[in-house]
Formats: structure tokens, C-alpha cells, sequence
């Protein structure tokens, strides 16, 4: 049954459930949530491509790139020897998520932001927020009609779509401005990197919105 339904029968089993949670992430254009189509196959595959191209195949934006994440881990060394002076015991988990945002802040947008950065901390807690929020689930996807009157299940649900509103305003901002700055000759991050395949090669099928929910999505 198994081998059924996904070889033999992959495309009508390959979406993803129409959930009204999804359908608030990314400006409701996500790669990642979306369902399975013919746009999000073009998407993917743009997204994929570029991804590539940009860490591998181009040996300036690769030379760039790690460079910042030589940055990175030289700061989360030195985070780590002051943690542990005069030998204490620390739980690295909140340093190595700093690290590993701040890696994708630069692949996105060509900068890392220092740890106290006050933008780059509220980015961090609602990237925090909204896994947590996605993680424990979302009764209103299954029991829809909870939107319709007062309960706590609602409450929920509002603070996550306003959750999300406020995290990609906060994305859609900055590709905005690489979009107003945009030069095909030099590629400052992966936002540079797609507006060039989506927007300026044109012929794709995606529009602007896609550009800026792949950023989202990356991060």
C-alpha cells in the first residue's frame, strides 16, 4: 500500500494538507508549505539551483560566503572559551543558534549582524516564536470553524498570523531595499542571487512575491 501510494501514485500524494496556518507563512507563498504543482516545482527548482550556484559554482560569492562563516565560528569559539573560563559547564544551545541564523542572515543578505544587534535579536525571537508556535500545532487547521467566535484556540491563531505579518515584513524590508540597490554584476547574497533568476531573467512564472518568500523560507 505504501509503494502504492507513493511511486505509483507519487503526484496526488506529494501535496501538502491545505491548512489555513500554511497558507499565513512566507505571504502565503511558501515553497515550504505550499502544495505540490507546477509552479511549486519551477519554484523548487529555481530555489535549488540558485542555492547551488551561489555556495559552489561562483567562486567569488563562495570565497564571501566562507568568509563569514569563518567569522562565525571564530566568535563562537571565543563565546564558548569565556563560557567556560575557569571551568564552569555552559548550555551551548542559545550561542550555536546565534552562529547558525547569523550564517543565514549573510548567505541571504551578504552581511552577519553582531550578537547584540537589537534588529538581528528580534529576527531571532520570532524565528524562535514561530517554531514553537508550528511545533505544537494548530487546532484551527483541522477544526477551522474555531476562527469564527471568541476561545482561546483563536487567540492562538491571531497572535501567529500576526507573529508571521511582523516576521516577513521584517524579510520582505530587506529584499526591498536589495531590489531598489539590485546590480546583476555584483551578487551580494542569495536575495541578489534570485532577484536576478526570478525577476530580471524573467520567464519563470514567479513573480516578486516568490523572491521574497524564498528569502523567508531560507531562513
Amino acid at each position: 500500500a505504501i509503494r502504492e501510494a507513493l511511486i505509483e501514485h507519487s503526484t496526488e500524494f506529494a501535496g501538502r494538507p491545505d491548512f489555513v496556518s500554511f497558507q499565513a507563512v512566507s505571504g502565503g507563498n511558501s515553497m515550504t508549505f505550499s502544495s505540490y504543482s507546477k509552479q511549486w516545482k519551477m519554484h523548487r527548482k529555481i530555489a535549488q539551483s540558485t542555492l547551488r550556484a551561489f555556495s559552489s559554482a561562483n567562486s567569488q560569492t563562495k570565497r564571501a560566503f566562507e568568509g563569514h562563516v569563518v567569522a562565525e565560528a571564530t566568535e563562537l569559539v571565543g563565546i564558548f572559551h569565556s563560557l567556560s573560563a575557569e571551568g564552569r559547564y555552559f548550555n551551548p544551545g542559545h550561542a550555536l543558534t546565534v552562529a547558525a541564523a547569523n550564517v543565514i542572515c549573510a548567505l541571504c543578505f551578504g552581511k552577519r549582524y553582531g550578537h547584540e544587534d537589537e534588529e538581528f535579536k528580534t529576527l531571532l525571537g520570532r524565528v524562535e516564536k514561530f517554531g514553537e508556535t508550528v511545533g505544537a500545532g494548530s487546532l484551527v487547521d483541522v477544526m477551522p470553524w474555531l476562527r469564527s467566535f471568541p476561545n482561546p484556540v483563536r487567540t492562538i491563531f491571531l497572535d501567529f498570523l500576526d507573529l508571521n505579518r511582523q516576521y516577513f515584513d521584517f524579510i520582505q524590508s530587506k529584499v526591498v531595499a536589495d531590489r531598489e540597490t539590485f546590480n546583476p554584476e555584483v551578487t551580494r547574497g542569495m536575495s541578489d542571487a534570485i532577484i536576478g533568476v526570478i525577476e530580471a531573467e524573467g520567464n519563470t512564472g514567479l513573480t516578486e512575491a516568490h523572491t521574497d518568500s524564498t528569502v523567508s523560507d531560507l531562513i
